[in-house]
């Protein structure tokens, strides 16, 4: 920290200030002038003319230093410790930063007697700064007002600013030790500071909470890589190891004579025509949501789940790397790489139609990974919408369900109108649920920083 223009070098005559026509007209600019030509006296005309237009100077950290020695010089110690506390926050990274919120703090303790801002000041150097060689003499300090040790308080700030390299030299009798003394039996006065020092910025009632915000950042970060990781593994279908003996077996298919079924939902008349009762048990190896945060795609169907059973389950080939499912507009495809044994005949995409409410709520908790049993009618389709775009009446949508499980591509899907779901077995529990935690966890945090947000400073900025 060096020892111009911060520390000063003597009291300055605060009467008798001439303030010129410039200072009128442009105090800004004839503040500038003024710290440059080290025109004390123009520069504290100025300060009062903006003062009383209630206007800040808005200058760079340099030149806010030096005005807040000059304030300081010239006995206006609670200007001088705004100033001094404005200049840090301008840069907080800069080295001397922290030399000039020590400064502010004893101007507060001392002359100013504001002791309450004093201590949150020293509180957010000491958290803030912990290396700076400064940060010792400021946890000194606090420790001797926390012990109300206040004899010799005031000493030992100007002794430790010598010893920084600076100077001390307040013209008025110091009030701040028995101010200090008698704060913890209600000392409040800090009104003197509201809006210039940015009560919320160093207030002592704030400042754990500043330490606290900052240690939850790293545990938003650990969350946010617990939560990513888990994205991937909580649907690792190649982790499955028990398998459920009732998936070995083909799917059941019988016919049936049964009524055409008929609903209207998400914007279509639907005509069913069942043509199999079926059900089918298997491995849930992709999933394809028709829906977006609750919203309909635009697709007849509610969910297509891509289902493994039979020899491909018996054969463990799904927890082979070389093989991968995905689904791409309305049909799953398997890829098999490097010889990986797979029976495409043990394969089934199913588009799904629930028949009710339950089912489609209990349809939306079967992810990747999850072992289930499905039981329906295998239907063909008409679909409608319900209203007509344009002036012209649009055609229905003809679909026919898959009724082999040999057939492939295009067509091969079979279309379930489903009347009943059991997981037999959910997949990947812990990943599952350790997701979920820290999905909610998540939430919360971002609820706290939101309110941090709110209740807290932005930023150590200019008020």
């Amino acid at each position: 920290m060096s020892d111009q223009p911060t520390w000063g070098d003597g009291h300055w005559d605060r009467e008798g200030l001439d303030v010129d026509a410039l200072a009128h007209d442009n105090p800004v600019e004839a503040m500038r002038i003024g710290l440059e030509c080290d025109d004390r006296q123009r520069v504290l005309g100025a300060y009062r003319l903006l003062q009383a237009s209630g206007r800040e100077p808005g200058l760079p950290y340099t030149q806010t230093v030096k005005l807040a020695g000059f304030l300081e010089q010239a006995g206006m110690y609670l200007e001088a410790a705004r100033t001094y506390r404005r200049a840090a926050e301008i840069d907080l990274k800069n080295p001397d930063s922290p030399h000039l919120m020590f400064r502010c703090a004893g101007l507060l303790l001392g002359p100013t007697a504001r002791v309450q801002p004093a201590i949150g000041m020293l509180r957010y150097l000491v958290e803030s700064y912990p290396d700076h060689r400064v940060t010792p003499h400021a946890r000194s300090l606090l420790k001797q007002i926390e012990n109300q040790d206040t004899a010799g308080l005031i000493e030992r700030f100007v002794l430790a600013v010598q010893e920084l390299g600076g100077e001390v030299d307040w013209q008025q009798p110091l009030r701040g030790a028995s101010a200090v003394s008698t704060f913890h039996a209600g000392f409040k006065d800090d009104s003197g500071l509201r809006g210039g020092m940015g009560r919320q910025s160093f207030d002592p009632r704030t400042t754990w909470l500043l330490g606290i915000v900052k240690r939850l950042y790293v545990v938003f970060l650990v969350l946010l890589l617990i939560y990513g990781v888990t994205i991937f593994t909580r649907n690792r279908y190649r982790s499955i190891e028990q398998i459920d003996p009732a998936l070995w077996r083909s799917p059941l298919q019988t016919k049936i004579k049964q009524k055409n079924v008929r609903l209207t939902y998400e914007g279509h008349h639907y005509n069913l025509v069942p043509r199999f009762d079926y059900e089918i048990n298997g491995l849930v190896v992709s999933r394809d949501d028709y829906t977006l945060m609750g919203l309909s795609r635009g697709n007849l169907f509610h969910l297509d789940l891509c289902m493994i059973f039979g020899n491909n389950v018996k054969s463990r080939a799904y927890r082979h790397s070389g093989l991968s499912f995905v689904h791409h507009g309305n049909v799953c495809y398997a890829t098999s790489r490097g010889g990986v044994p797979f029976d495409f005949k043990s394969l089934s995409n199913t588009h799904l139609l629930a028949a009710n409410e339950e089912l489609r709520d209990r349809l939306e908790e079967v992810e990747v990974g999850d072992q289930v049993r499905l039981k329906g009618w295998l239907v063909d389709v008409s679909a409608v919408p319900v209203k007509s775009p344009g002036s012209f009446i649009p055609s229905a949508i003809r679909l026919k369900t898959s009724t082999t499980r040999t057939d492939t591509g295009l067509g091969a899907c079979e279309i379930l109108y489903l009347r009943g779901i059991e997981i037999l077995a959910e997949g990947n529990v812990l990943s599952r649920r350790i997701n979920a935690i820290s999905f909610g966890l998540l939430l919360v945090l971002a609820l706290i920083f939101i309110l941090r947000l709110i209740f807290l400073p932005l930023g150590y900025k200019n008020r």
